[in-house]
């Protein structure tokens, strides 16, 4: 991960940008170990070699001087040396300096420190050129005696910025102390104090000069020196190195911190806080013998790795043990616990004893065991894909002397905190292979110096040799020169200068000189001297060699992750040997290899899964032949459906012999499992057991069929099932290969199984056409089955299309034919043609709507109802219109015919028939219930916009006429009507009208005007006829001269007039009585109470009409304050839009420069006002606010405002012309969609 990415911490800003910087400049070898190779597979050239030593940087330790120790990190790598003197090469900046060390033990604050004259190449990748000289520690050595302070150890922070040393007196190996400098700025080191020996949790003084407690002459007192350091990564920048843990020879491990403030020159020491936290030497079993035959208790290496929520990890290595911390949340309790019982997580009992190894030291030679006590012990932990200073660790190493690397994997954030066994798995030792040693057994290079890790190699370096260790396997993968790459780095060098030497060559021959075959000099080779040490940059994962005569030398890896498969795969570790596998072939070989390995173990499922991932890798030939010798036929059946999902995953063409071949042997092995479970239930008495094994077998091979049947040979595998008597696995492997025909033919008439039949039917793969051509006869086998099947299939199927195909013959049928259809098939066809409408009402067309009410019908008949009046009062209904889908006359009279009167009204209220449904309503009951219903379906097309101009009050007159006729026994045709209509007009032409009749029978002739277009029968000289008409058949009746039939018949009709509610008057149904113009004492309180209503209506509607006057008046109060109201603003008040001064001129109207317009004389011309402000405090410019305001407006209001700015001459800024465009655009848009949507119908309207 690049820094920043997730998983690091934001707070070390400084580190990553250092870990940037150092991947800028880079270092190559940490990419291109990571990197693939395109040719990873293939046939590969043997010569090729994953590591390579490339020479970056030499310097000149000194004269008589080496170099003993070095560290990489952040870009830099330092070099120690037995003069005391650390040279820095800084690879970012390309530079290098020394740094005196040696100044700490002769107390010489002013030490010298000067730039090397060695000079780093300025090239892209900041690798350090080899053309310099010697460095200034040469020129000294050269003025000066050699020093006998040596730098024997050296450590760097992740990042690079700070450097502690430890130095020794090289003369009597006495200790001479530690110090630090600052590795990026610092030119000389300040001492640190020396870590005491003292209790746990002591600190050391600040006052202490002395670099480290030496033991005096007269005593024997061990001194305790510095061995390891452990830096905390995530604490760690280029000025303050926090929790930094020290490890001592004496098993002690410290804590302190370093801050680089103090300065190169202050007094302050940079250290801080030392104490002592843990002792790990009281066990006095464990320890390494020393050359004086002591035990060697010291602290060789320390590593701090941060877990899962703040928790630390703490590793700690001796020379023969390794210790983990876990479980505190800071360095103290980690390593001491709570109240220091103890650590909480781990304890002082090892995770890793060597002597548990099987190795004893007592075998190791004499030579390797001498010099154990300074070097071959190393202790690393990093993060394998290198992901910056902030990724957690998940590898760990330990060079462990003579025995060999211990290598494992750490789950710092998953462990246990209670168990610090938990944090290190898969881990083993990796000896030395068997060419680091002699014929003798022991080391034919010496001991080991160090060591780097790398993805998947460990490097160790000897003496005189520096060799590649597989981490997985221990095998030698690769031996490496050194005095090699220092010289071809030289001949490199000399190489720019080869036009000069071929220039000299024939004079130097001429001299006697020798030249070789490309006419340059012979020399000698360079004398790179004996390796010293190995140094990592672990953040990066790049390491470096270096020599002893001072030659840097980079590692570089080339391609190695390319064989790190086969590595895992040797030792069985199959997971991680397909995560490194990079081709198909080899992800193919993993598979088999697993596969053979669970077979060895008896795991035929998992073999059959390894087998077919496995591929064309081994053949299926084979694999077949392996698992019927094993008589393993589940695992075989597992491996051939396995494979041949494989291949039709991959691609495989619908022709592919080998899936066919697979599918022939799966089709094979099925219907033999079939035939063995019906055999067994024929010999055995447990039918219900075999019964339930032999549908489980027939599942198993529909299922095949239905899944794989397409890659089957048709004609081939027919005619086996058909041979085997299995005709129903034909009609399976019919519908599998698309003959829709055949399948549908089988189970609708050779099995008649509605079931199956509805199944294939289902199938998405069918055609409509298929579905269709057969759907009648679905219907005709199982009404309910095919009304399920067809619902299912709502946007597959059409169902004006099943309308027509299906039900048109069945509800069509005529009456002698209808009594011989079921209720059950009436049923389902209502049932699906109900949910037919009701999935798109306008799509469905009118005949589909008219089956439906047909269906209906014959349920009403049947005794179902409410369907019926559901579907004429909602789902026959236009969404938008509310008017009737379905021909309301058809409707009309079937409803009438089944004695459905309610949805017959309705549907005569739809036509506009309101004299039929009054009828229809006074005929079947006296109760007026019915014929009030009238009042509720007009209001229903009041709501819905309906076309018929009839209001309440006519059907509350036509109510009132027949409650009159009816109670005087009489019945008003039609041709009384006209009559009654003739006398009239003779009456008029005759006497004239003069507010007659028909004035007098209306009191609103207006209106009745208006409604009289809408219907002829609605006029006012209409109802003056009908209630004419009935006047005089009334008065014709003899019930009419009966007083109590009169009374009776007037109480009736004052209830509806009250009832009415306003909406029927005494005046509307006087007319109806033949001596309506004398009001008789039957009327006298009827007519009383009705004027007495109406005066109330009056004063009720006069006191509304004050009330709004009212209001009408305060808002015209309201707006003339509004118009004379105040604000106070400030000068520089901004616009709420563009943000400029609203006392001066908008910013937009500098944009009339560029057409010759000066802003200030446009804004004198606006006829607008300046500025805008409102009640809330915000200030406008006036085309600010045109610009915020006008697209909010409704469409109407938008098109009145643009016209008016055009008519006020507004000035159109930019802003209002990209407006008035975006809104030109956008009204077209939805012109466009309305004329599509509607279909220049309602919807464009709208």
């Amino acid at each position: 991960r690049r820094p920043g990415s997730e998983g690091e911490a934001p707070e070390m800003a400084s580190a990553e940008g250092l870990d940037t910087r150092l991947r800028a400049v880079s270092l190559e070898g940490a990419t291109s170990s990571s990197r693939p190779s395109a040719s990873t597979g293939a046939s590969e050239d043997p010569s090729a070699r994953t590591f390579e030593l490339e020479l970056v940087a030499k310097s000149a330790p000194g004269r008589g001087a080496v170099a003993t120790c070095a560290a990489a990190a952040g870009g830099l790598v330092v070099v120690g040396t037995s003069a005391g003197i650390c040279t820095v090469h800084d690879f970012a900046e390309g530079s290098s300096r020394d740094v005196d060390c040696a100044s700490l033990a002769r107390g010489d604050r002013h030490g010298s420190s000067s730039p090397s004259v060695a000079g780093i190449g300025s090239d892209a990748l900041g690798r350090l050129t080899l053309a310099f000289g010697a460095s200034s520690s040469a020129n000294a050595a050269a003025q000066n005696p050699p020093r006998n302070i040596a730098v024997v150890a050296l450590w760097l922070d992740p990042t690079g910025a700070h450097c502690v040393v430890t130095l020794r007196d090289a003369s009597d190996g006495s200790d001479a102390g530690w110090g630090y400098f600052h590795a990026r700025s610092w030119r000389r080191p300040k001492p640190l104090a020396a870590p005491s020996p003292a209790r746990a949790g002591s600190v050391t003084p600040r006052s202490a000069r002395t670099p480290a407690t030496t033991a005096t002459p007269a005593t024997t007192t061990p001194v305790v020196t510095v061995t390891a350091l452990g830096w905390r990564p995530d604490a760690c920048d280029g000025r303050v190195a926090r929790d930094v843990l020290v490890g001592t020879s004496d098993g002690c491990v410290h804590e302190m911190s370093i801050d680089a403030g103090c300065g190169e020159d202050g007094p302050r020491r940079p250290d801080k806080g030392c104490r002592m936290l843990i002792d790990l030497s009281h066990d006095r079993r464990l320890g390494r013998r020393n050359d004086d035959g002591g035990v060697d208790r010291a602290v060789r290496g320390i590593r701090t790795c941060v877990g899962g929520g703040g928790g630390y990890v703490i590793l700690v290595a001796t020379a023969d043990t390794l210790r983990c911390f876990t479980g505190g949340d800071t360095l103290a309790r980690t390593l001491q616990g709570v109240g220091g019982a103890g650590p909480r997580g781990g304890g002082i009992d090892p995770l890793v004893s060597m002597p548990s190894m099987g190795i004893p030291f007592g075998d190791v030679p004499a030579e390797f065991d001498r010099s154990s006590s300074v070097r071959g012990f190393e202790l690393h932990a990093w993060h394998h894909g290198r992901g910056g200073v902030a990724a957690k660790a998940d590898r760990m190493a330990w060079l462990v002397g003579g025995c060999g690397v211990y290598y494992g994997h750490l789950d710092v954030a998953g462990h246990d905190p209670r168990a610090a066994d938990t944090v290190l798995q898969n881990h083993s030792l990796v000896p030395f292979p068997p060419g680091c040693y002699d014929a003798a057994g022991s080391q034919s290079d010496g001991a080991p110096l160090s060591m780097a890790p790398t993805r998947h190699h460990v490097l160790v370096a000897f003496e005189r040799r520096l060799v590649a260790v597989n981490a997985v396997t221990g095998d030698l993968a690769l031996d490496l020169d050194p005095v090699d790459a220092v010289n071809r780095a030289a001949v490199g060098v000399r190489a720019q200068a080869q036009v000069q030497a071929q220039a000299q060559a024939q004079a130097q021959v001429k001299a006697g000189d020798t030249v070789n075959s490309n006419g340059r000099l012979s020399e000698p080779l360079e004398d790179a001297g004996s390796n010293a040490c190995l140094a990592t940059d672990e953040v990066v994962g790049v390491s470096f060699l270096v020599t002893t005569r001072g030659h840097v030398l980079k590692v570089v890896a080339k391609d190695e992750d390319k064989d790190a498969w086969r590595s895992y795969l040797a030792r069985h570790d199959f997971a991680r040997a397909l995560s490194h596998c990079v081709t198909a072939a080899q992800r193919e070989e993993v598979h088999c290899a697993q596969a053979e390995r669970a077979m060895a173990v008896n795991d035929a499922g998992k073999a059959a899964r390894c087998y077919a991932k496995a591929g064309d890798f081994i053949d299926a030939d084979v694999v077949v032949k392996i698992f019927k010798d094993a008589h393993e036929v589940d695992a075989l059946e597992t491996y051939l459906r396995r494979r041949l999902e494989l291949r039709e995953a991959d691609g495989a063409p619908a022709d592919d012999p080998a899936a066919r071949q697979l599918a022939a042997w799966l089709l094979d092995l099925n219907i033999a499992r079939c035939e063995d479970a019906a055999m067994k239930s024929r010999e055995f008495d447990d039918d219900e057991f075999d019964d339930e094994f032999e549908f489980i077998a027939r599942g198993h091979l529909q299922h095949f069929i239905h899944e794989h049947g397409a890659r089957l040979d048709f004609d081939a595998a027919h005619a086996e099932l058909t041979r085997r008597g299995r005709a129903d696995d034909a009609a399976h492997l019919r519908e599998a290969a698309g003959d829709w025909d055949g399948a549908m033919r089988h189970w609708l008439s050779v099995r008649r199984d509605p079931r199956e039949a509805a199944r294939v039917f289902r199938n998405p793969r069918m055609p409509p056409d298929a579905r269709l051509a057969h759907a009648r006869a679905l219907f005709d086998l199982d009404p309910a089955t095919a009304v399920d099947a067809f619902i299912d299939l709502n946007g597959d199927l059409d169902p004006n299309a099943v309308a027509a195909k299906v039900f048109d013959a069945i509800v069509n049928r005529d009456e002698v034919v209808t009594d011989k259809v079921t209720d059950e098939v009436t049923a389902q066809s209502a049932r699906y043609l109900t949910h037919a409408v009701g999935l798109d009402r306008r799509r469905i067309t009118r005949r589909v709507h008219d089956l439906t009410l047909r269906a209906l019908v014959r349920r009403y008949r049947s005794g179902d109802r409410s369907a019926l009046i559901g579907y004429v009062g909602d789902a026959g209904r236009d969404l938008k219109t509310g008017e009737p889908l379905y021909d309301t006359c058809i409707a009309a009279d079937l409803c009438e015919r089944v004695g459905a009167v309610e949805v017959a009204i309705r549907v005569h209220c739809d036509r506009g028939d309101h004299d039929a449904a009054l009828a229809l309503a006074t005929a079947t009951s006296d109760d007026l219930a019915l014929a009030k219903s009238v009042l509720d379906h007009l209001a229903d097309h009041r709501r819905s916009g309906s076309r018929f101009g009839v209001t309440r009050r006519d059907i509350w007159r036509k109510i009132a006429a027949g409650v009159v006729a009816r109670g005087f026994g009489v019945q008003v045709t039609e041709a009384d009507v006209v009559e009654a209509a003739e006398a009239l007009r003779k009456y008029e032409e005759t006497f004239g009208n003069g507010g007659g009749e028909g004035e007098a029978a209306d009191g609103d002739g207006e209106v009745d005007e208006e409604e009289s277009k809408a219907d002829p029968k609605l006029g006012t000289s209409r109802r003056a006829a009908e209630a004419y008409a009935v006047s005089r058949a009334c008065g014709a009746s003899s019930s009419y001269k009966d007083p109590v039939v009169r009374k009776r018949v007037v109480d009736r009709i004052v209830s509806l007039v009250e009832e009415s509610d306003g909406e029927l008057g005494v005046d509307d149904v006087l007319p109806l009585f033949p001596d309506f113009r004398s009001i008789s004492r039957e009327w006298r309180d009827a007519v009383l109470n009705d004027l007495a209503a109406r005066d109330r209506r009056v004063d009720a509607h006069v006191a509304a009409e004050k009330e709004a006057r009212a209001k009408i008046d305060a808002c015209k109060r309201t707006l003339e304050e509004l118009r004379t109201r105040e604000a106070v603003i400030g000068w520089d008040e901004p616009c709420a839009r563009c943000g400029g001064s609203v006392s001066c001129i908008p910013f937009s109207f500098h944009s009339f420069a560029s057409e010759g317009n000066d802003p200030d004389e446009v804004d004198e011309r606006c006829g607008l006002p300046k500025l805008y402000v409102f009640p809330c405090g915000m200030c406008f410019h006036a085309t600010c606010l045109l610009e915020s305001a006008v697209p909010r407006l409704g469409r109407r209001r938008r098109a009145e405002a643009t016209a008016l700015m055009d008519a006020i001459d507004v000035p159109l800024t930019f802003g209002l012309r990209e407006m008035r465009r975006r809104l030109r655009e956008k009204d077209v848009l939805k012109a466009r969609e309305g004329v599509e949507e509607g279909d220049g119908g309602d919807g464009g309207r709208e």
